[in-house]
């Protein structure tokens, strides 16, 4: 099914996703959900991140993840963005990497302080569908989903091309920016606030 059931943030495993080369956790520094329909509303102290798109209710929902990479200096070998489904959900939403340049780019944002107005923009990547944390194998460009989610799981997606990017480009974080185009019920997903943060897996 849909990934791995853990109780708690603090039950992610350590040595995941093995045991050889230098491994790290970064927990998000800020997240935030941003409203098309609010441009200027700021939603980012939630304790949860809202993606949707939905006619009916018009309802056009974004969600920013930021990590902090200014100490890495190695290119990862691997590196998984992880998120804490709160609902169960059809459309799990699609992740992208915000711009490294631009007027807003993924560094010059704050959770106290964005909106949809001000939020980073993202370039499209090549989607790819993303399978549970207990297959690190599976990899897949920036671009990626879920597919279906489960209330009460972690799930994962391969971005080690985005956070080396990054790493390169000599930047001080590396933000994910989660969105959708399909008309769906809203997905939801713990913010930092609720104590299971997004986390970034990274393998050196």
């Amino acid at each position: 099914d849909g990934g791995m059931t853990m109780q708690s943030a603090s039950t992610v495993p350590t040595t995941y996703p093995s045991k050889t080369g230098d491994f790290t956790i970064l927990r998000a520094t800020d997240d935030a959900t941003i409203d098309l329909n609010d441009g200027s509303g700021r939603y980012g102290l939630t304790p949860t991140l809202n993606v949707a798109f939905n006619l009916n209710t018009r309802d056009v929902l974004d969600f920013l993840v930021k990590f902090d990479i200014s100490q890495m200096r190695l290119l990862p070998t691997k590196a998984m963005f992880t998120l804490f489904a709160e609902v169960d959900c059809p459309n799990s939403g699609t992740i992208m990497v915000a711009d490294i340049d631009g007027p807003h780019t993924q560094e010059d944002w704050s959770e106290e302080s964005v909106s949809y107005e001000t939020a980073p923009t993202f370039h499209v990547g090549q989607p790819s569908v993303e399978r549970d944390l207990d297959d690190y194998s599976n990899t897949a460009a920036v671009g990626a989903t879920f597919g279906p989610v489960t209330a009460g799981k972690w799930y994962g997606a391969d971005v080690v091309r985005a956070l080396t990017d990054a790493i390169r480009a000599r930047k001080s974080s590396v933000t994910f920016r989660v969105t959708t185009s399909v008309n769906a019920s809203p997905c939801q997903y713990s913010s930092r606030e609720s104590g299971r943060a997004p986390k970034l897996m990274v393998e050196f």
